[in-house]
């Protein structure tokens, strides 16, 4: 083998070597494989499509990956998912972070965050485990906004019903009015030309009277009849009172006969009635 095809190959060897190296130590650290871990768990209900070797994230940065997941063996127990996180983040995951299952944009690939605990909670300690809240299911807001979407169909549908129905109602009760309306009418109209004639004949009569026909004008008009109508009415007014006098006195003297005369004459005629029997007793003797 001549030099220059070892030189090639030696550089293509070394190549590939370096190439090799790269790629390793890349593939590592986006796994951290050459970090420090420590484990931790937490559980499921639901997988949502997490699988093996998903990514970890720690408020929102990438810290580890899902070890294992062991599947439950009854249908009461939930997955438990085992979680290797890398050891810088071991501060601010605190016993009170949380885990939920996420996805990368719309269509993305699923991952399990963690949220960051507070101060005042103490570090999770390795081979603790966090709780889980549950995702939202994507067919589960489906569902609910048809039966929502139902619910607002059929609302629309009851509001136009009774928009229909009060139209109806508007539209009938104008109906009758105007059927009332000209019922009425003509009578409104009868009472009208009454008022008015009513009204003409009393201008005739004030009219007449003021002018001295009939006798009311007369008695209006004529000075000295209407000072005879006036003594004649305070005559009857006197002799009204005068009768009404005599009534008085009659009263009064009946009233003194029955208290001080009717006794005597009651035993008068008391008398009267022994007299006679006695006389006939005596004609019959």
């Amino acid at each position: 083998m001549s030099t220059k095809k070892k030189t090639l190959l030696g550089v293509f060897l070394v190549g590939g070597v370096v190439l090799f190296s790269v790629g390793l130590f890349l593939i590592g650290s986006r796994k951290q494989i050459f970090s420090r871990h420590f484990t931790v768990y937490t559980e499921t209900s639901k997988m949502d499509s997490l699988e093996t070797g998903a990514s970890v994230l720690v408020a929102g940065m990438n810290a580890g990956q899902i070890k294992a997941i062991d599947i439950p063996k009854n249908p009461s127990q939930r997955f438990r998912l085992t979680l290797e996180i890398d050891e810088k983040f071991h501060p601010i995951v605190r016993e009170d972070s949380s885990t939920s299952i996420e996805t990368a944009g719309m269509v993305g690939s699923k991952y399990l965050a963690v949220t960051q605990g507070s101060s005042n909670s103490p570090e999770c300690p390795p081979g603790g485990t966090l709780p889980n809240k549950q995702p939202q299911d994507m067919s589960d807001l489906m569902r609910q906004g048809s039966e929502i979407a139902t619910d607002v169909q059929s609302t629309i549908k009851d509001l136009h019903k009774n928009a229909d129905e009060t139209l109806q109602t508007f539209t009938a009760v104008a109906r009758n009015v105007n059927g009332t309306i000209r019922a009425t009418r003509g009578n409104v109209e009868q009472i009208a030309a009454n008022a008015a004639h009513l009204t003409a004949d009393a201008s005739q009569i004030t009219a007449s009277v003021k002018q001295g026909h009939g006798v009311a004008g007369e008695v209006l008009s004529d000075q000295k009849l209407a000072a005879d109508v006036a003594t004649t009415v305070a005559n009857a007014k006197q002799t009204s009172a005068n009768v009404e006098k005599a009534s008085e006195t009659a009263n009064a003297i009946a009233t003194n006969i029955q208290r001080s005369d009717l006794p005597e004459i009651h035993q008068t005629l008391a008398n009267t009635r022994d007299m006679t029997g006695q006389m006939d007793q005596a004609v019959g003797t």
